[in-house]
């Protein structure tokens, strides 16, 4: 058994000083002790101890796009661009980048994937996780070929997986009910994007705005097909699809009467600031989530509008953009927050602490972060610096 001692540990009420976690053989964690304890021998750290940390959105299948999809100009623009550049997804980007996420300190993720490419590099990579098929379909044939298509990926054996839409924009009304209805089986959450874009509302509503020249230029009959509200949120809440077992990501135009909605059903959501800002200059309306008490998870969406897979950079952008809120906030997000959406639910979830904390039992790997002495662990943590990070303990594989 090995003893590591630092001079913050965090907890699940957050950084504890001079905290000691003891570490069997085997890599699961069998005692957290918030002080230190004598006569043992254990190896003493400067910094914090944190557990690994979960990507709660990732496309891995568009790694080889790093730096070429322009940003700046709203969604609707960067999605054609992306199309535009779109290639086979490269099995080395895709290495490169699971690599890179582990060094970073990332033990877990959801992944999102149109083709499969991803899924078993990352079944058999150092990063465990779960991968989410993104079906689009607007037209009967075209949704019946996504399922069909979908169905088959679900058969690849080595990583859990389940079928889930792209967005609500991009699948017709029945699509939606069908992918997105509450399991009968808990597992774990389904994820998909959501008011990324003004467009989004501007399509629902009266079939106007940018989306439905995108979509008419690609030659979708789409006109009949989609819901119809307001919102994005209210349309999901009007098809009873909101609730524990759903996160929606970005969420970057939600108004404050659907994050009410969203606060009430329990569902989650996922932030990705790094991606909001390359593509649209925009981040959501975090202070009124976090007020709401709705539950938050952190992703870096893909390589095509990041520079990285680094989820403590993503938590930089918040605290800096927003000071206000306690920074844990962001570390309980990209720890415990993503590991519940991991973990099986379906009308209810928990809290996400067996999975994504330092805990006795727990396997989800242990991180080092070093940084020079502080009394405020999670500010020096966050204020821009590249700290130095390493496993001591590397997450087991389930």
């Amino acid at each position: 058994m090995a003893r590591f001692r630092a001079d913050w540990v965090w907890t699940s009420t957050g950084p504890v000083r001079g905290g000691e976690v003891c570490v069997s053989d085997d890599g699961l964690i069998k005692r957290v002790r918030t002080a230190h304890t004598t006569g043992a021998k254990a190896e003493q750290l400067p910094g914090i101890l944190l557990p690994g940390l979960v990507n709660a959105h990732c496309h891995l299948e568009l790694s080889d796009l790093r730096g070429r999809v322009p940003g700046g100009q709203g969604l609707t623009s960067w999605a054609q661009a992306l199309l535009a550049r779109r290639r086979a997804p490269q099995d080395e980007a895709i290495r490169d980048a699971l690599d890179q996420a582990f060094d970073l300190g990332t033990a877990a993720m959801i992944d999102v994937t149109n083709s499969g490419a991803a899924m078993p590099l990352l079944a058999q990579g150092p990063v465990s996780g779960v991968a989410q098929i993104e079906v689009l379909g607007i037209e009967p044939d075209r949704c019946e070929a996504a399922l069909e298509h979908a169905a088959r990926l679900l058969l690849a054996p080595g990583l859990p997986a389940r079928a889930t839409c792209h967005a609500v924009v991009s699948c017709a009304e029945d699509l939606l009910e069908d992918l997105l209805a509450s399991p009968v089986v808990p597992g774990p959450a389904v994820t998909f994007h959501c008011d990324e874009d003004p467009a989004d509302a501007d399509l629902l509503r009266d079939g106007s705005g940018p989306w439905a020249d995108f979509l008419d230029r690609l030659g979708r009959q789409w006109r009949g097909r989609l819901g119809s509200a307001a919102t994005p949120v209210q349309l999901l809440e009007g098809l009873g699809l909101l609730g524990p077992h759903v996160a929606l990501v970005h969420c970057v135009y939600t108004g404050a009467r659907d994050l009410d909605r969203i606060a009430a059903s329990g569902t989650a959501i996922v932030l990705c600031p790094r991606s909001n800002l390359y593509i649209g200059g925009i981040l959501p309306d975090v202070p009124a989530m976090v007020q709401r008490g709705i539950p938050l998870a952190i992703g870096t969406d893909s390589l095509a509008s990041v520079d990285d897979l680094d989820l403590l950079k993503e938590a930089v952008v918040l605290a800096s953009a927003f000071p206000e809120i306690d920074p844990s906030t962001w570390v309980f997000a990209l720890t415990t927050g993503g590991a519940r959406l991991l973990e099986a639910g379906s009308a209810s979830r928990g809290d996400g602490s067996d999975l994504g904390g330092l805990v006795a039992g727990a396997g989800h790997g242990m991180l080092l972060v070093e940084l020079p002495p502080t009394e405020d662990p999670v500010a020096t943590l966050l204020d821009g610096t590249q700290w130095p990070r390493r496993w001591l303990c590397p997450p087991r594989r389930p």
